[in-house]
């Protein structure tokens, strides 16, 4: 399993509401897949790789489309988009080969909110990318991998203060690759 899979999902459930956290082991054997977990730690590989798995699946089933990466809302902030330092590295490497992978966003009532793929957004936009691949893995009525209805998860999202600190992350990588 990809890393960036391992830690965009690890990112989400750490962010999960404490209702969605003690409900006890039948959300455990629901987010690992039926598995009998031996300790903590492995039941928390468990819940994320069958997290993953579900994204994967209707990843590959996914409806594809192209959308303004300035359009999409980001569900993460500036600290987590950074992580890792890689925000440069990809930036030159969409310079150099043109090409972005799909973001994996979910749609909620017509707004589209990035699930995977918050850097190639700001350095698509940086870039001056009027379009950037997009596949939509969940709608405004599904449930997403951890038990929690989209509706509910975009409700609790500060999404102001993300939206503001992607336009910020979008502007400084400009004025340093020259966008």
């Amino acid at each position: 399993m990809p890393n960036r899979y391992r830690a965009g999902t690890a990112a989400v459930l750490l962010r999960l509401p404490a209702d969605l956290k003690c409900r006890g082991q039948e959300l455990v054997r629901q987010w690992s897949g039926g598995s009998k977990p031996r300790s903590l730690n492995h039941m928390i590989q468990l819940m994320l790789e069958n997290a993953v798995e579900t994204v994967r699946r209707r990843r590959d089933a996914a409806t594809a489309l192209e959308l303004d990466p300035r359009a999409l809302r980001p569900t993460q902030g500036a600290e987590e988009t950074l992580a890792g330092g890689l925000l440069d590295g990809l930036i030159e490497e969409i310079k150099r080969s043109g090409r972005i992978d799909p973001l994996e966003v979910f749609e909620c009532d017509g707004s589209y909110y990035i699930l995977d793929g918050h850097r190639r957004a700001v350095a698509a936009a940086a870039l001056g990318r009027v379009t950037v691949p997009v596949a939509v893995v969940f709608g405004s009525d599904d449930t997403l991998p951890w038990g929690e209805s989209v509706r509910r998860f975009v409700a609790r999202l500060p999404l102001a203060g993300y939206q503001a600190e992607m336009e910020t992350l979008v502007e400084r990588a400009k004025r340093r690759h020259g966008g």
